[in-house]
């Protein structure tokens, strides 16, 4: 997710600035272009966004549980085991 939103930061700065651009002569154009050198280095986020995206939608969707939870179904066991266990004192008990 950190790495979408940081691919997403260059495209959004170009998105909002794009109309004061266009009402720019030709030659403050290309000094205001200038500013961006360099950040070419950000547009190889994207590619490395997918490839995260891609493998945590895989993860996710090998992961029984996530589905199970997204369809509605129970708690995992193990984890109400805890609350099952407590008692109204606060307190666990054993055995």
């Amino acid at each position: 997710m950190v790495i979408t939103g940081l691919a997403l930061i260059a495209p959004g700065a170009h998105v909002f600035e794009l109309f004061r651009k266009m009402a720019l002569s030709e030659q403050q154009y290309y000094v205001v272009q200038d500013i961006y050198r360099g950040w070419w280095v950000v547009g190889l986020l994207l590619p490395a966004a997918l490839i995260a995206n891609v493998a945590l939608a895989v993860a996710v969707r090998a992961d029984l549980t996530a589905r199970a939870r997204d369809r509605g179904g129970g708690a995992d066991p193990a984890q109400s085991r805890g609350l099952r266990d407590l008692d109204t004192s606060g307190e666990f008990r054993h055995g």
